[in-house]
């Protein structure tokens, strides 16, 4: 595949959280299609986490430069897997909407393998919420 500039437009949508994959139809009225967009986006957040996993074993005895380019790819990666993970909770609230609970066998809840850790500069208060 050859690779292509992403324009300042596709650049733009890769980050915004309200972005929707094709065919992705957030009115749905089947359980069904919210399952599918949970395994969809849990797939995506995966990859992410793999690529940001793999990308802080290989910083070690890394020149500082480089370290320095690679933490702006990192911060990407966190972003473009922080809009998965928004769309992801929301099929998680939308499969609960749409079956009922003797359906469903218990409520649904974000796979511990599924983690997305913001970075320093991503943070925006969400160690501070309360439970």
């Amino acid at each position: 595949m050859p690779d292509v500039p992403l324009t300042p437009d596709e650049l733009q949508r890769a980050m915004d959280a309200s972005t929707l994959l094709p065919g992705e139809d957030p009115a749905t009225t089947h359980a069904e299609d919210a399952v599918h967009w949970i395994r969809v986006y849990g797939e995506l957040i995966s990859v992410k986490t793999s690529l940001l996993d793999r990308a802080q074993q290989v910083l070690t005895g890394m020149t500082e430069d480089a370290v320095r380019d690679i933490d702006v790819d990192q911060r990407l990666l966190r972003a473009q897997a922080g809009r998965y993970r928004v769309r992801y909770e929301f099929w998680l609230e939308r499969v609960t909407e749409l079956a009922s609970p003797h359906r469903l066998g218990r409520q649904a809840t974000s796979p511990p393998h599924l983690r997305i850790e913001p970075s320093a500069d991503d943070a925006r208060g969400g160690e501070e919420a309360g439970g």
